[in-house]
């Protein structure tokens, strides 16, 4: 039989554990702001064209259906105002070797694309960029 030295003898015992009580908060806090919604309708942002009841927050969107712009309401000094952002329409021209592409409207004044290219306006600069690199979501 084997026999176990005993090298340090306490007459206590003594457990670290941690607290006796865990008490959960289920409680979210209070509701924030929502988000920014995106309106459609035909013709410019307006009390006519936006839904009634509705509140218009900064950062809120407008398609307007008609002319095919986008536009996003923005707060300035002196209040808030609808900017328009961009023009959604887009037309289809030749590319490459027999490929098509999509550019926005109205074309800027550019030759035929390489294929599989997009004409996208960035930061206000007209490019060719690769299919590739535009996002699918």
């Amino acid at each position: 039989m084997m026999t176990i030295d005993v090298i340090v003898e306490d007459s206590q015992l003594l457990v670290l554990a941690g607290p006796q009580v865990i008490e959960l908060q289920t409680d979210v806090g209070p509701t924030g702001r929502r988000g920014s919604l995106i309106f459609m309708g035909a013709g410019t942002p307006s009390n006519a064209t936006l839904p009634p009841n509705q509140t218009i927050q900064e950062y809120d969107a407008y398609i307007d259906t008609s002319t095919k712009k986008m536009f996003q309401f923005e707060v300035k000094a002196g209040g808030g105002t609808w900017v328009e952002k961009m023009d959604l329409t887009t037309t289809v021209v030749g590319g490459g070797s027999g490929g098509s592409s999509l550019h926005p409207s109205p074309s800027p004044s550019v030759g035929v694309g390489p294929e599989g290219t997009v004409l996208a306006t960035i930061g206000g600069v007209a490019k060719w960029v690769p299919l590739s690199q535009v996002g699918t979501s």
